[in-house]
């Protein structure tokens, strides 16, 4: 009995795990030149800035554009551990925005940055209700 409800729930685990795999995907829907570059007015000044602050270890700078919530999130010792990751790469040459996310009630700016030897990709996050401040970040 107790292996019949073992294998039982292990299917049932398995069925589960497959559905979401066959989930499709949010399609995501990007803005326009003339949108993006309206919204980009805002986040190319919170890019910079933090790019900025990371590379100098500026904590101040850092949290300059971000929403109370994001302050609050985002404390000193989780900007040290930010700075330890990325600050090794060093003054970036560029960042440059790649393209802008339409996220329900937020944009999502998606930004190239480009180091002498390493690039990554950074999403900041802002309210469509006030596009100057950052409600989220991502390193990717």
């Amino acid at each position: 009995m107790k292996t019949r409800n073992f294998v039982i729930v292990i299917m049932l685990l398995l069925t589960i795990i497959l559905a979401a795999g066959c989930t499709q995907k949010q399609n995501i829907t990007y803005l326009s030149a003339e949108e993006s570059a309206q919204v980009a007015v805002h986040t190319d000044k919170a890019a910079r800035d933090i790019i900025t602050a990371i590379a100098t270890n500026d904590y101040n700078l850092f949290i300059t554009d971000f929403d109370e919530k994001m302050r609050q999130a985002l404390t000193e010792e989780q900007f040290a551990a930010i700075v330890k990751m990325y600050g090794k790469n060093g003054q970036a040459e560029s960042v440059s925005l790649l393209n802008i996310e339409d996220r329900e009630d937020f944009f999502g700016a998606n930004y190239g940055v480009t180091y002498p030897k390493a690039a990554l990709t950074m999403l900041i996050v802002v309210p469509k209700s006030d596009p100057t401040l950052v409600s989220g970040l991502w390193f990717k």
